[in-house]
């Protein structure tokens, strides 16, 4: 018996020596396979090098996907599975640059406005907003109560305490660079496209985001951001609008009125372009949320157009 504990012991310290060790490869190589990381190094890497008097996109995967400037007058910062928190962080990395802005377009989906917070989940755990302003701003958003902290994004078990979530980080990027590091050394001779044209199965859209159950919180930090967001644009006399992403016409979703009031309630003040419920049909969408090329194309020729003129 005392034989097994102690190798049960050594075992335990070499796979903690083992999940610590990893923290020493760069974390593009650890989540090489998390499209969402790479999206948002991609969009931090964007924001280093803007030139003055630059135009940019904010906003969640909707945006990523939806807003593509035919006459590429716009940079798009949009952060996939983001919340006005790190629309406002991006917003004030690039001003903190000494960047001038002249216009920008906000779009966040109507669940990162009302009901779902990814800080914990992709903000912390990604750690790219590490700039000076970024920490300060990160520590003053962990000290507001907000119910959505417990829904992150739905992969950290609400039964885990926030002290264990640096640890628990930590067993993530381990376990993802079983697969993510031998995936990093073969990666430069795959093909390995990211397939955005698929055609949308469910005319319905019986999504996650619908029937979460913790969606019935409102997010009390998205909206003290999204009003930071719009007094940093009047400060600093920016243009700015808002666009509101399409929606599957069939959408159970669109039978919650009283969410959607409080999503244009929030976001009118941004000078909005579009109708609150823009519905296109589910052939235009590659899943229930985000458009396919066909849909990003029509939709960004239609925004692109009013923005102009």
């Amino acid at each position: 018996m005392k034989r097994f504990s102690l190798l049960i012991f050594r075992n335990i310290i070499m796979l903690i020596i083992l999940i610590y060790s990893i923290q020493l490869f760069p974390k593009k190589y650890i989540l090489s396979r998390n499209l969402t990381f790479l999206n948002h190094i991609d969009k931090h890497l964007k924001m280093k090098y803007l030139s003055n008097n630059s135009n940019i996109i904010i906003g969640d995967s909707r945006a990523d996907f939806g807003l593509n400037d035919p006459k590429n007058l716009f940079e798009n910062l949009s952060l996939r599975g983001s919340t006005p928190v790190e629309g406002y962080l991006t917003l004030m990395k690039v001003l903190n640059n000494n960047i001038k802005i002249d216009t920008l377009i906000i779009s966040y989906g109507s669940v990162h406005i009302n009901k779902q917070l990814t800080f914990y989940s992709l903000t912390k755990y990604f750690n790219l907003f590490n700039d000076d302003f970024s920490k300060r701003e990160l520590i003053n958003i962990e000290s507001i109560p907000d119910p959505i902290y417990d829904d992150t994004n739905s992969w950290i078990h609400p039964l885990i305490p926030k002290t264990l979530y640096p640890f628990y980080f930590k067993v993530l990027d381990f376990t993802s660079s079983i697969f993510s590091l031998p995936y990093s050394l073969i990666k430069p001779y795959l093909n390995d496209n990211y397939e955005k044209n698929k055609i949308n199965s469910d005319p319905y859209c019986l999504s996650q985001e619908i029937h979460r159950e913790s969606l019935k919180s409102k997010s009390i930090v998205n909206e003290i951001y999204i009003n930071k967001i719009f007094k940093t644009l009047r400060e600093n006399k920016i243009k700015f609008f808002y666009v509101y992403p399409p929606v599957v016409k069939t959408s159970k979703l669109l039978d919650d009125k009283d969410y959607w009031n409080r999503y244009y309630e929030i976001t009118k003040k941004f000078n909005p372009v579009n109708d609150v419920l823009t519905k296109y049909d589910f052939k235009l969408f590659r899943d229930c949320s985000h458009l396919n090329l066909e849909g990003e194309k029509l939709f960004s020729q239609k925004i692109f157009n009013k923005i102009r003129f």
